[in-house]
């Protein structure tokens, strides 16, 4: 009995918790918001990855834009914008790697970043326009890393009580010719491999061991 309770006293305490690093992951996509002509496009056209295994007060972003079902190859994006925790603040944004933003973009500034008809945003990531290179066409990313103090992958799993959208995007040319702005669809929260790995193997071992008790 003795050794059953201390191995299910192990598993509890190496259980994954909310400290753990993880991966919150937003889709964009759906039906086109504003009636401009363009059809609705896949739920996760565009994937943002908020990644906060990089280290303490730091989240990457990266931005996918994987088109799919409804989006033209000649699609490219324009504007995003998504909201964080209203706690936080002090941001700093450095580019990683893939497409980078223009016009003093990204920035943060609480509830006063808008993508017309939707406002209440924090940050704003502005990429060319029709006029500008490089574009941000399908099959490419953009990734940057945002820090400030306290924030972490859940951070960006808010919504303003005055919006109906965690994070809103421009596409330009999406259907057609048509230009299209969406919101997110589905969001999920994935934990990081090492805390999966670490409970998976210590919960079949403890099994393995209880197994072995049990016949002597």
């Amino acid at each position: 009995m003795k050794t059953f309770i201390l191995i299910l006293t192990c598993v509890a305490v190496l259980l994954p918790s909310s400290a753990d690093a993880s991966i919150w992951t937003l889709n964009v996509g759906g039906n086109e918001t504003t009636g401009s002509g363009a059809n609705a496009i896949a739920n996760d056209a565009i994937v943002m990855s908020f990644d906060d295994s990089v280290g303490p007060n730091k989240v990457r972003l990266t931005i996918n834009f994987q088109g799919g079902a409804g989006v033209d190859a000649s699609a490219f994006l324009n504007d995003l914008v998504f909201s964080v925790s209203d706690a936080l603040s002090g941001f700093t944004f450095s580019y990683v790697s893939g497409v980078v933003t223009h016009l003093g973009s990204p920035t943060h500034s609480m509830n006063a970043q808008s993508l017309s008809p939707k406002s209440g945003f924090d940050i704003l990531f502005n990429y060319p326009p029709p006029t500008g290179k490089p574009k941000f066409f399908v099959g490419m990313t953009s990734t940057y890393d945002i820090t400030a103090t306290g924030v972490n992958s859940n951070s960006f799993d808010f919504m303003n009580v005055a919006n109906e959208f965690k994070a809103f995007v421009h596409i330009n040319a999406v259907d057609n010719g048509n230009s299209g702005k969406f919101g997110n669809t589905v969001n999920q929260v994935v934990p990081e491999p090492t805390a999966l790995t670490i409970w998976l193997g210590t919960m079949l071992g403890s099994l393995a061991i209880v197994r072995f008790r049990s016949r002597r």
